[in-house]
């Protein structure tokens, strides 16, 4: 692993909570380490908008994390809702927002 850098895991199923009567899932396996952070979110949080019709996106995210990993899980979620508040400003919020965090001890 390299320290201080958020891969992304790529999947070819389909995404948790789309519900479709056929939809084929499978185990992917990976190793997380000791202090490994792993971040689920829904698209409500990398699509979030702002006045000028730019989105969050999941680069932000990443970046968060990256600069914040010696935090603790409550002070990088804190530091992502508070770059979500201030992208947003003013812009009402359409979409629900979701993040699951947690740090391997």
């Amino acid at each position: 692993h390299d320290q201080n850098k958020v891969i992304e895991i790529k999947t070819s199923s389909m995404p948790a909570g789309i519900s479709e009567e056929k939809a084929i899932y499978f185990d992917e396996k990976i190793v997380l380490r000791k202090d490994d952070i792993m971040i689920l979110f829904t698209d409500g949080v990398s699509e979030m908008a702002n006045e000028q019709g730019e989105i969050f996106g999941r680069k932000r995210i990443y970046q968060i994390i990256e600069m914040h990993s010696i935090l603790t899980i409550e002070e990088i979620l804190d530091k992502i809702k508070d770059a979500l508040k201030a992208f947003q400003n003013q812009q009402k919020q359409s979409d629900d927002i979701s993040i699951i965090l947690a740090k391997i001890h």
